[in-house]
């Protein structure tokens, strides 16, 4: 849910439109009561034909009425679930465009939240014309051609899922590689996806995968967490803490050097048994130092 309307107005219409059929729900009751004495008064000629059209019309008025009742209360019904803002579409939220307490129209042209669909995802980029021919090569051969992401600053890798689905690992089954700088609460997520499409659309064709990705990741990969990363705890409840290490304490313009590791050490919300994993037994494997 992006966001939810103020109900309050149409839940008094509902009450409104629902007294309205009670209303008249107790006169068509009355109606048919008359009608059928307006039958048996006809019947015996007592009253003239036209007066007992006049009561049948009356029932059907009131059948009218009930029937656009209970349309008022389903429209109405309607609106309430309006209320509740659902996104169209999985993916990303970026800044909202309206705060708490805005007055918001159907018509508006910003609309509330912008959505940045991620599953599937498209990367648009433009290559140098000098490397156009050995791609067309490549490509009209039948190669498949990987393709790497990076941050505007060149240096987290982003897209680094062929390492895992490419079948790299099961070609080279003693290969570490390491994640670093570059935090590690995105990893779940991520290897969450990989497993998804692989199981949805196959692995690479040229490598036959024997277990998920995220198996492969557990196996060969280690991610580098930030002292004051906030996410830490639900990365460690789902990914566990055999593939996470400490990143560089090495002076950066965003560090907290020199008091990072303190700041590990005092977190309350890691155990002591993760923080020995992470500061040195995880290290200690990924660089074969024991």
């Amino acid at each position: 849910m992006l966001a939810e309307i103020d109900s309050r107005p149409f839940e008094v219409q509902v009450s409104q439109a629902q007294g309205q059929l009670s209303k008249d729900q107790a006169q068509l009751n009355d109606a048919k009561v008359n009608l059928d004495r307006a039958k048996a008064l006809y019947a015996d000629g007592i009253i003239p034909k036209q007066q007992l059209d006049t009561q049948t019309a009356l029932v059907g008025q009131d059948q009218g009425a009930i029937a656009a009742d209970q349309a008022q209360i389903e429209a109405v019904r309607l609106n309430l679930v309006y209320c509740r803002i659902l996104a169209p579409i999985s993916g990303r939220v970026g800044l909202r465009l309206v705060d708490q307490g805005n007055m918001v129209h159907a018509a508006d042209p910003n609309g509330l939240v912008v959505i940045t669909q991620i599953q599937p995802i498209a990367v648009v980029f433009s290559l140098p014309q000098d490397n156009l021919p050995p791609v067309l090569k490549k490509l009209r051969a039948g190669n498949r051609l990987g393709v790497e992401a990076y941050d505007r600053d060149g240096k987290a890798l982003l897209a680094a899922g062929s390492l895992l689905t490419g079948g790299v690992f099961a070609r080279f089954p003693g290969l570490r590689a390491a994640f670093l700088e570059a935090s590690c609460s995105w990893v779940p997520w991520w290897l969450w996806i990989l497993d998804e499409r692989v199981e949805k659309f196959g692995d690479d064709e040229r490598f036959a995968l024997t277990m998920p990705p995220s198996e492969y990741f557990r196996r060969h990969c280690c991610v580098a967490v930030e002292p004051d990363e906030a996410l830490l705890p639900s990365t460690l409840a789902s990914l566990g803490d055999d593939n996470i290490v400490i990143s560089s304490d090495w002076p950066h313009d965003d560090s907290a050097y020199p008091h990072a590791i303190d700041e590990f050490l005092a977190l309350s919300n890691v155990g002591e048994a993760s923080k020995r994993k992470i500061l040195w037994d995880n290290c200690a494997r990924l660089y074969a130092l024991a």
